[in-house]
């Protein structure tokens, strides 16, 4: 989920007040079994979500995600959407020469060493128009955009000795959905690393929820706007809480 303004705050990658972990836990019947996913710029947010908050999320997948912040064009990408929604362009971070090192702590490719241990999930096309595409779609520049950035995220970690798994499908444009399914490996083994250590706390008596006390794992969708934000929420709340459940019965057998 993305709340409306987020691309703007200064502290994006930081936890949101509305729409987040515990509002899912409330209204969800949501465990502490947390992963977090986004498409396009969220794909960035599931990631920087992720090495901002260590421990909250067991798993993060990125679909089309323009995850290095600093690859190429992509500052140039997000201060043209910047400037598109009527800000300026700096708005953000600033200039991301001026202001190097404050992108860098933003920048999920800088702080990769944050992501060991978290199951990891990127997938991206080339922009050309692929099998899942209609007919008479056009080359997309923006997903080209995205694998380059992707790649070197990716690059990074396994320079860090980091796993990931990664799909780079070749043609392919901005659709997502098949992803999300063959993500569910990944997200699922982030969920019962993130179940043994919840289960670990509750047993030591510290703080904390088992998660047998509640109906679902839990998984976080990250959409490129306020209106993908809030389909993405309701549809994948109530789907996701059957799949969840799918999920925890496929690893308790």
């Amino acid at each position: 989920m993305v709340e409306p303004g987020a691309l703007t705050a200064a502290g994006l990658g930081d936890l949101p007040r509305r729409g987040g972990p515990r509002d899912l836990e409330r209204d969800y019947r949501a465990g502490q079994e947390r992963a977090v996913a986004g498409l396009s710029i969220g794909g960035y947010g599931a990631m920087a979500y992720a090495f901002r908050n260590p421990g909250v999320f067991g798993a993060a997948a990125s679909y089309s995600g323009a995850i290095d912040m600093l690859q190429g064009g992509t500052p140039m990408g997000i201060q043209s959407i910047l400037v598109s929604q009527g800000l300026g362009a700096y708005d953000l971070w600033g200039n991301e020469y001026a202001n190097r090192f404050r992108w860098m702590s933003h920048n999920p490719a800088d702080n990769v060493e944050a992501l060991r241990g978290v199951e990891l999930y990127v997938s991206c096309g080339n922009g050309q128009p692929g099998p899942l595409d209609p007919p008479g779609q056009e080359y997309e520049a923006h997903e080209a955009s995205s694998l380059e950035s992707s790649r070197s995220f990716t690059d990074r970690l396994r320079q860090q000795g980091i796993a990931v798994t990664t799909n780079y499908y070749g043609n392919g444009t901005h659709a997502w959905e098949r992803e999300l399914h063959a993500s569910w490996p990944t997200l699922a083994r982030g969920w019962a690393s993130r179940r043994r250590t919840c289960s670990g706390r509750a047993a030591a008596g510290r703080p904390g929820t088992h998660p047998r006390e509640h109906a679902t794992s839990k998984i976080v969708v990250l959409g490129g706007c306020e209106r993908q934000a809030r389909v993405a929420l309701h549809e994948s709340a109530e789907q996701l809480v059957d799949l969840g459940e799918h999920v925890d019965a496929e690893l308790d057998a």
